[in-house]
């Protein structure tokens, strides 16, 4: 007994047609272009977030570090047996914030200590640096010109890095961003910053 199949089954049985595989492929084809571009998006508001962040945690660490009236050692030996730090050296942190122009060296961020040598005198050294993502900048608004220090006695950030500065007597600005997301820090007149 022979077996009969209908035309259209062995046809069909052989694959899929050249218009079926171009229609997969030209959808997995947009799929794949929507998710890049998202991701893409995600990427560039995530350095955003996360070089805020930073710039945050950047002031917050030489606000407790001159609150604690710690000095690194390691990079200021003379001062590390000092007694109690007197009125000039109450400005011992700095934090600079320098804005490249070119847009192919990223900004970069300092914090640097005063040192009081031990003949007199200061001296500022670097403790930390950093850069952000090139794709991130930040602008200081506030006619600080980026830089400000923290004085532990009075509990305030001061614009400049000459004593004495000039202090914060309403919150302050730095926009960070790469131009379709922002961030703002506002730094308070008692040192709090905070993003926004």
């Amino acid at each position: 007994m022979k077996l009969h199949l209908p035309k259209s089954s062995l046809l069909n049985s052989n694959g899929f047609t050249l218009i079926e595989l171009l229609v997969v492929i030209s959808i997995a084809t947009v799929i794949g272009s929507i998710s890049l571009a998202a991701y893409n998006t995600f990427s560039r508001k995530q350095d955003v977030d996360q070089s805020a962040l930073r710039l945050q945690s950047i002031f917050d660490e030489a606000r407790f570090s001159a609150l604690s009236i710690v000095r690194p050692a390691d990079k200021c030996p003379e001062t590390a047996t000092l007694p109690s730090p007197s009125y000039k050296s109450t400005r011992q942190y700095i934090v600079e914030l320098k804005n490249n122009v070119s847009p192919t060296i990223p900004d970069e961020y300092f914090i640097k200590a005063i040192c009081i040598k031990s003949g007199g005198g200061e001296t500022t050294v670097e403790v930390e640096k950093g850069k952000l993502p090139s794709s991130v900048s930040f602008n200081p608004f506030d006619g600080c010109g980026g830089v400000y220090y923290y004085e532990s006695i009075t509990n305030k950030f001061y614009c400049g890095a000459t004593s004495p500065g000039v202090e914060l007597t309403s919150p302050s600005s730095v926009t960070v961003g790469n131009g379709s997301d922002i961030k703002t820090l506002i730094i308070s007149q008692n040192g709090k910053v905070t993003v926004q």
